[in-house]
């Protein structure tokens, strides 16, 4: 990131989200030992994590990298990343209503979270098959190391 704007964004939106997951893991820490999931921690860190994705998308939009964003690694995760959010986050809020009776419910959570983790995966293989090293700039290196 290289807009100040953005990276203050991510960087207050972080703290926040720590914060108040932190309070809410210490009000209910009973759930944390019971394997109950504080849905409230679950969609504020897709939030956040989603709010990153799409300030990394805008600036590239806005910025000369897009001539050349396939070729960048980074691109191909947070592409990766956006389109697993965009799957796995109705089935994680849909999750409260898991029934390991509902066999079909079980079959479509387990065959939506093996595919999307199979495309997320492959696609960090492509990234790192495909792309050039990059330095801490953001710069592509011409020569392989």
């Amino acid at each position: 990131m290289e807009n100040k704007k953005f990276k203050a964004i991510i960087k207050y939106g972080g703290l926040l989200f720590l914060l108040v997951s932190s309070l809410s893991l210490i009000i209910n820490y009973q759930g944390y030992y019971n394997n109950q999931r504080d849905m409230f921690i679950v969609m504020g860190g897709m939030i956040q994590i989603m709010l990153c994705v799409l300030l990394y998308f805008y600036e590239i939009l806005m910025s000369d990298k897009i001539i050349a964003f396939y070729k960048s690694f980074h691109f191909y995760v947070a592409a990766a990343f956006f389109i697993w959010f965009l799957v796995m986050t109705p089935i994680a809020y849909y999750q409260k209503y898991y029934n390991a009776e509902d066999e079909a419910f079980v079959g479509f959570r387990r065959n939506v979270a093996l595919f999307s983790n199979m495309l997320l995966y492959l696609t960090f293989v492509i990234a790192f098959i495909k792309c050039k090293p990059q330095n801490l700039s953001g710069e592509i290196k011409n020569e392989v190391l």
